[in-house]
C-alpha cells in the first residue's frame, strides 16, 4: 500500500510495473506540505516548482 502524490518520483512508478498493481491508501489525511502536494521540474528555466493548493488537511483522501 502506498500514498497519492500529485507527480511522483520514477520510483513510484518502478514499484507499480515491479508489483504489477498499486493499493492506494484513501483514507489517509491529506497533509500540507509534501509531496502528495508539491514537486519540481526541470525548465528551460531551470527547476520550477508545481504546488496544489490544500484547502484542509482534515478530510481523508477518499472523499
Amino acid at each position: 500500500m502506498i500514498e497519492p502524490q500529485y507527480l511522483p518520483p520514477a520510483p513510484y512508478f518502478a514499484a507499480a510495473l515491479w508489483y504489477g498493481t498499486l493499493i492506494l491508501e484513501k483514507h489517509e489525511h491529506y497533509r500540507k506540505q509534501t509531496l502528495r502536494n508539491r514537486a519540481l521540474i526541470n525548465t528551460a528555466h531551470g527547476t520550477e516548482r508545481l504546488v496544489v493548493p490544500v484547502k484542509s488537511g482534515k478530510v481523508p483522501m477518499g472523499e
